[in-house]
This record gives C-alpha cells, sequence and structure tokens, in this order.
C-alpha cells in the first residue's frame, strides 16, 4: 500500500496517484473519466510517462486543484475561493470580448491559453 502523503513529494506522477486514490477511483474508472486509455494513466503513475498539458490540465478540473501545484507541488493545492471570484470575473471579461470578435481570433487565443508555460 503506498503511504499517501509521500505520493504528493514524489512528482507530478506520485500526485496524480495520490488524487485518485484519495477520491477512491480506480485507473480505470479515471481513464474514462479522461477519455484516455487505463494504460496511459497507468504510465503516469508509474513514472513512465510524463502528462503533456492537456492531462495535467483535464485531470486538475476533474480534481479541482490548481496546476501549479499539481505540476511542481508549488502553492497551494486547491484554489482558494477568492482566487475563483477573480477567474471568473476574468472568464466573463474574456467571453465578452470573444462575443465580438472573429472565430480565428477565439481560436488564437485558445490556442495561446493552451500553450504550457514554462
Amino acid at each position: 500500500m503506498d503511504n499517501l502523503a509521500e505520493l504528493v513529494n514524489q512528482g507530478v506522477n506520485g500526485r496524480i496517484r495520490y488524487l485518485r486514490k484519495t477520491s477512491g477511483l480506480s485507473q480505470k474508472a479515471l481513464s474514462i473519466k479522461l477519455g484516455v486509455s487505463p494504460v496511459l494513466v497507468n504510465q503516469f503513475e508509474t513514472f513512465k510517462r510524463r502528462p503533456r498539458y492537456v492531462y495535467i490540465k483535464a485531470i486538475s478540473n476533474l480534481y479541482d486543484v490548481r496546476e501549479e501545484w499539481l505540476l511542481n507541488g508549488t502553492g497551494e493545492m486547491k484554489q482558494k475561493d477568492d482566487d475563483r471570484e477573480e477567474i471568473d470575473t476574468i472568464a466573463a471579461e474574456i467571453m465578452s470580448i470573444l462575443r465580438n470578435s472573429s472565430t480565428e481570433y477565439a481560436r488564437a487565443l485558445l490556442d495561446f491559453l493552451n500553450t504550457p508555460k514554462s
């Protein structure tokens, strides 16, 4: 049996395993939620494959944890309520801008937002 506390300190792969185990999901159940194969989830958790940003984002959303924490183990694990309110305000402003823009501009913005930050 894993020592769950130790998993948090084992990089992004360990944190994925930690989140899955503490939520009570099997690897197969997590794979269904993410729309990937159980083999891929296993590879993430056994350090055979580092998850791409699209999976980091999906896992962060699924477990309501901050991407920075999932990737690097830094900062708070969960979003603070104040942060969420500010994010909701920013999202509403972005939506207002997008309503008055072209599809090309909207896709370019989405591509920019989905680009991993180093």
